[in-house]
């Protein structure tokens, strides 16, 4: 398109003309297709959120289980600290460093 020349293709005109008739009803046919696939992932959601807690209704099997920590107390009991070459700097206000 030549701005110069103040010349408009029939074409252009043919494609402005069939966009301004037909402008509502793109935006109605985008907004149908939206509202409908918010309605189907919404539905799917649900559906989804539902099935889960049927399945997990169905498989509530809750048991008392004595947890002990003797083993884990076993395997974590201090060890003796060899001091060798102690350097002890007493604090009186907070505790004793060894170096």
């Amino acid at each position: 398109m030549n701005l110069s020349d103040n010349s408009i293709s029939d074409q252009n005109i043919e494609k402005s003309l069939w966009y301004i008739s037909h402008k509502t009803k793109i935006k109605k046919a985008i907004t149908i297709f939206l509202i409908i696939l918010i309605i189907i992932l919404y539905s799917f959601s649900i559906f989804k959120f539902i099935n889960i807690k049927i399945s997990d209704y169905k498989n509530n099997t809750y048991e008392w289980v004595d947890i002990s920590f003797t083993n884990r107390q076993a395997r974590s009991v201090p060890q003796e600290l060899i001091i060798t070459n102690k350097d002890i700097i007493k604090k009186p206000t907070t505790y004793d460093v060894v170096i």
